[in-house]
Formats: structure tokens, C-alpha cells, sequence
């Protein structure tokens, strides 16, 4: 693989495992994110009351 290509694709994923990370606290202000979820630490499922992500299941 060229130096190229796996930069390329560590930056991809990286988006994407951001993207997944971020999904269930989008809107969301950081006092309610720690209210509501506390301290993040692994993938969990959008609320029902997430005007973005409303339902999506976790990652």
C-alpha cells in the first residue's frame, strides 16, 4: 500500500469513527450531554428526542 493511499484511508476511517462517536449528541449543548449521558465512553443509541438523529442505533 503507498504512503498515499494509508493516509488516505486513516483519515476516512477517521471521519467515520468520529462521525459514529458524535451521532447521538448532535444539538446537543455539552451541560446536556453530561446530564444526560454523563461521561461518554464507547458507542450508545441517538434518544428518541434527538431532532437529528432521533432512534439511530448506536455506531
Amino acid at each position: 500500500m503507498t504512503d498515499r493511499l494509508d493516509r488516505a484511508l486513516g483519515a476516512y476511517y477517521g471521519l467515520a469513527l468520529g462521525d459514529a462517536l458524535g451521532m447521538p449528541t448532535q444539538v446537543m449543548s455539552r451541560e446536556d450531554v453530561v446530564r444526560v449521558y454523563g461521561t461518554l465512553t464507547g458507542f450508545e443509541a441517538a434518544r428518541p428526542d434527538n431532532p437529528v438523529s432521533a432512534g439511530m442505533p448506536a455506531g
